[in-house]
């Protein structure tokens, strides 16, 4: 019995495990490079994760020092306080918000009205009630 033939995903898995770049397996087989990655993102493990994430905050306490020169050590200089706005850390406090005007209204000092009904329909609802034949 003849053995099945093989798809096009599984030749470019073969081609991945065999270390062909993507580019010439595209070429090869006759498809995208995109779908080269999509195939190889779906089957390939993934990269391993780095050990120690790199911080973002080294530039915000002063400038690096040159790669050349050495520094003696000293005490890292203090971090200010972080503040949490919606899951997102920023070193800097939140600036102001300016309220265009808009202030908060003290209780009780509105009128207070009943309404008496749904609103009238507009002219545009009244015409597809019509159309649709439910006026």
């Amino acid at each position: 019995m003849p053995r099945k033939p093989m798809t096009k995903e599984a030749k470019i898995r073969r081609a991945l495990d065999a270390g062909v770049p993507v580019g010439e397996i595209a070429r090869r087989y006759n498809t995208s490079p995109q779908y080269v990655n999509v195939v190889r993102r779906k089957y390939l493990p993934p990269r391993p994760v780095q050990a120690e994430p790199t911080l973002v905050q080294e530039h915000a306490v002063g400038p690096l020092p040159d790669a050349g020169r050495a520094e003696p050590a000293s005490e890292p200089a203090p971090t200010p306080e972080p503040y949490f706005a919606s899951g997102i850390v920023s070193l800097q406090p939140e600036p102001p918000q300016p309220t265009a005007g808009i202030s908060s209204i003290p209780l009780g000092a509105g009128e207070v009205r009943e309404l008496e009904g749904p609103p009238e329909p507009t002219l545009w609802q009244r015409f597809k009630l019509w159309a649709w034949g439910r006026a």
